[in-house]
């Protein structure tokens, strides 16, 4: 009996010294998968920080290309408006050149000479002597009218 239970003993330390290394190995294993899990978890939470980094910039993106199209509306709205001011100085600026020349044909009747006259109206000489000449020729074509 005493063999028996020295031989029990042995059996068990065999099964012992034969299991061990399977145990250690499903233990490794079972390390591994868990390092391997801790790796793509790590992985995982590195992702959706980025993924949250690019919706903050997607948003930021958002918000200048809003602001800038609010800013691109304002000056289009100002320079349709700095046009239509522009449109009546021109159309003022017409009206006022055609009374300018009124008046110097009117002076130049009176027998003013051009220096006084591009003096008295602040213009420049040589637009008094041009509506001079144009007086001229159109008096000459009604002249040349007259005769035919």
């Amino acid at each position: 009996m005493l063999y028996f239970l020295i031989f029990l003993i042995l059996f068990d330390v065999a099964i012992l010294f034969l299991l061990i290394p399977l145990i250690s190995k499903k233990n490794a294993k079972s390390l591994r998968m868990t390092n391997l899990e801790r790796k793509i978890e790590l992985l995982i939470m590195e992702l959706e920080k980025k993924l949250k980094e690019l919706e903050v910039t997607k948003e930021q993106i958002i918000y200048e290309r809003d602001k800038a199209i609010k800013e691109i509306k304002a000056l289009s709205f100002e320079v349709e408006k700095k046009i239509k001011m522009a449109h009546e100085l021109i159309r003022k600026n017409e009206s006022e050149r055609k009374g300018r020349v009124e008046l110097v044909k009117q002076l130049l009747r009176k027998g003013k000479k051009e220096e006084e006259i591009a003096t008295e109206l602040q213009i420049p000489l040589s637009e008094v002597k041009f509506i001079k000449e144009l007086m001229e020729k159109q008096h000459e074509v009604i002249e040349k009218t007259e005769d035919v």
